[in-house]
């Protein structure tokens, strides 16, 4: 090849051909193969490559989500004996915006006036919490407040029109030590921005006590929990043991709702039984990987039991 390759310099968007011009070998009748590697020689980037067989023409086209920057690429010429590599260096740019004066500004996303503080809940205690007020450098802006509850959707509402969350963990529930709550401030700018907090809940865990829920069907327990929120939920039997350990997997279209479904479960809400003999007792050891139920099985002759003739009552639950 004649000369050193030139940088090229293409932005976001855009369709660009680099024409490989004056390949020659001196020793004649050998045949030139054309190859396209990266700086580390491994995979070139997808928006590169060669335009057809004869590995002449190579086309560049960044889309606007490619990385601006700097791509090294190395193009190899080789005869089977010998091989030259020349440096090809593919710019990328971000497209250029023409700014007009005319053009709506943002002078920054909204904030609250004042830091979230970490939350303590005491188990059967109603806690309200109402968000701090909250301020826009765009003073004709809009603040939109959105709150992701995750995992604290077993023990926590929102109210949108007074801002307020509303906490009550129950007595008879079994709780993590800590919730992370997600809230997300967004201005309505043209060139929206947002702030985004996390407001830390914790738990003052009681003395652990065996617990039942005599009145509260699951369903009922967790329609009060997740309003106006479906989720596809299903139980399953990952593993029984003879030495009496039942391991029941919950499973949801959403992790964090298997892992609230998990959360208030208890003994009164499973039916374990074993074909041709009576029902057996159980009890919840505890709750593993946030959504697998540790069962301990109480009864006789276990050497005479399998595990295909363990059963239990399956909830299909829908939220």
């Amino acid at each position: 090849m004649g000369n050193a390759l030139l940088d090229q310099i293409i932005e976001q968007g855009q369709i660009k051909s680099l024409t490989l011009k004056n390949i020659v070998d001196p020793d004649l009748g050998q045949i030139t193969t054309t190859t396209l590697i990266d700086g580390g020689n491994g995979a070139y980037p997808i928006f590169v490559d060669f335009t057809d067989a004869s590995h002449t023409v190579i086309k560049i086209q960044p889309t606007s989500s490619t990385i601006a920057g700097t791509y090294l690429l190395s193009v190899q010429l080789s005869d089977g004996f010998a091989t030259t590599t020349y440096n090809l260096n593919i710019v990328v740019e971000a497209v250029k915006l023409i700014q007009s004066k005319y053009i709506k500004t943002n002078q920054g996303p909204p904030r609250f006036i004042s830091s979230l503080e970490a939350l303590t809940l005491q188990i059967g205690v109603v806690k309200n919490y109402t968000l701090p007020p909250q301020i826009d450098p765009d003073e004709q802006d809009r603040i939109q407040i959105t709150i992701e509850l995750k995992e604290a959707i077993v023990l926590a509402l929102y109210d949108t029109k007074t801002t307020t969350l509303t906490f009550n963990p129950k007595s008879e529930s079994n709780y993590s030590n800590g919730y992370e709550i997600i809230i997300t401030l967004m201005d309505n700018s043209i060139n929206p921005e947002k702030t985004i907090y996390k407001l830390i809940v914790k738990i003052e865990q009681a003395a652990k006590i065996i617990y039942q829920i005599k009145n509260d069907t699951v369903g009922d327990l967790l329609t009060s929990k997740i309003a106006n929120s479906k989720y596809q939920s299903s139980i399953k039997i990952v593993q029984v043991s003879r030495n009496g350990q039942l391991l029941l997997k919950i499973k949801s279209s959403q992790g964090f709702a298997a892992r609230a479904i998990a959360s208030v479960l208890n003994e009164t809400d499973i039916n374990v039984f074993v074909e041709d003999k009576s029902n057996c007792t159980t009890k919840i050891e505890e709750v593993l990987e946030g959504n697998i139920l540790q069962i301990k099985l109480n009864f006789t002759n276990k050497q005479q039991i399998s595990t295909s003739m363990v059963r239990f009552s399956v909830f299909k639950l829908q939220y």
